[in-house]
């Protein structure tokens, strides 16, 4: 097992939809996919969700428990990438284009030498990767387009056998349903979508992500 390279894929939540539980379903299904298919590297989430309903027993303002949970999503990941190879997937959907700028940023403050390499994807990525990939914080940054178990799969097996900088985003440039930044052009591959036919079956999700839980 590579014990020094692993994939964490996180579920942002946007702080004007707290009133709404935001499931962690996209990533759940992912990291299940992505196990089924890569066993032997490691693969984690982080439910955002999760993490602001523990820190909603602290005291203070609803905004003050959101900038809580933004700092203890950043501090695990900054563990994460201190311990080896990392690429961070981050679940971009209604308004978290902010969220995920903010975590980017203070990850790569946070581990100066040991980057990861982060991935975007789900409805913000892909219907507004070429907005994000044209700000400074995304140039460095791969965008899922569609679906994104194949991509993930590549990405982190191409990773994974680079010796030098698998930060490099160029060194993506044509994996499937992938969009990257590149001398300020933003270059995309062609699209495919999953063939459900072949799709494993996943006993890691919970049946529970699939409906808001007010429900």
């Amino acid at each position: 097992m590579q014990t020094n390279f692993k994939v964490v894929l996180v579920n942002l939540i946007s702080e004007d939809y707290l009133a709404r539980y935001q499931a962690p379903l996209a990533v759940n299904t992912l990291a299940a996919y992505f196990h089924s298919i890569c066993p032997d590297i490691l693969i984690s989430t982080i439910d955002m969700q999760d993490v602001f309903e523990t820190q909603s027993n602290e005291e203070g303002t609803v905004g003050e428990v959101f900038s809580k949970t933004i700092e203890c999503v950043v501090t695990g990941l900054v563990s994460a990438c201190s311990a080896g190879k990392t690429i961070v997937g981050l679940s971009v959907k209604w308004s978290t284009q902010d969220i995920a700028g903010q975590i980017i940023s203070r990850v790569r403050q946070g581990v100066p030498d040991s980057w990861p390499l982060f991935v975007i994807g789900n409805i913000g990525s892909t219907h507004g990767y070429g907005e994000l990939l044209a700000q400074n914080t995304f140039t460095e940054v791969i965008a899922v387009v569609g679906e994104g178990e194949e991509a993930l799969v590549e990405i982190a097996k191409i990773a994974s056998q680079i010796e030098g900088d698998f930060r490099d985003v160029v060194k993506y440039k044509g994996v499937v349903n992938v969009a990257i930044s590149q001398d300020n052009i933003i270059y995309t591959s062609g699209l495919k979508r999953m063939d459900l036919g072949s799709y494993p079956v996943m006993v890691n999700t919970k049946p529970s992500d699939i409906y808001d839980q007010e429900w």
